[in-house]
């Protein structure tokens, strides 16, 4: 984790105390008092969880540049694990000139149709 429990306390408690601040006016001090422990305990658990991204980011850029310098040493590394490693090279020019637009086919249109076969239809259609 980046940082102690310290900020999630922090963050938590002034979260709390605005939320207290702000519903005291209008509501009872019970009802403010529950509003500011809710508020407490989700921004507690946010700042938590917003922690442990940020840990989880640093440590996978830090495996990252670390593979690429054992790559770039020579050093053959094999992830046992699927989806380790994300390929972030472009590919080569020779393949962006092969592809070729989709060209779908036309929709066709009728123009022109016979009024009565059109009224049969609708007649047969109404009947169902």
């Amino acid at each position: 984790m980046i940082g102690t429990i310290l900020w999630n306390i922090i963050a938590g408690l002034s979260g709390a105390a605005l939320i207290f601040l702000l519903s005291f006016s209008g509501n009872p001090l019970s009802t403010a008092g529950f509003r500011a422990m809710y508020s407490f305990f989700i921004l507690f658990a946010v700042t938590f969880a917003v922690r442990w991204l940020l840990y989880l980011a640093a440590n996978g850029e830090r495996k990252a540049s670390g593979s690429e310098a054992q790559a770039s040493a020579g050093e053959r590394h094999e992830d046992t694990a699927a989806g380790g490693t994300i390929d972030l090279s472009t590919p080569d020019d020779d393949l962006q000139a092969s592809f070729s637009a989709l060209d779908p086919p036309k929709l066709a249109s009728v123009n022109k149709l016979d009024p009565e076969h059109l009224a049969k239809a609708v007649r047969h259609m109404s009947e169902k």
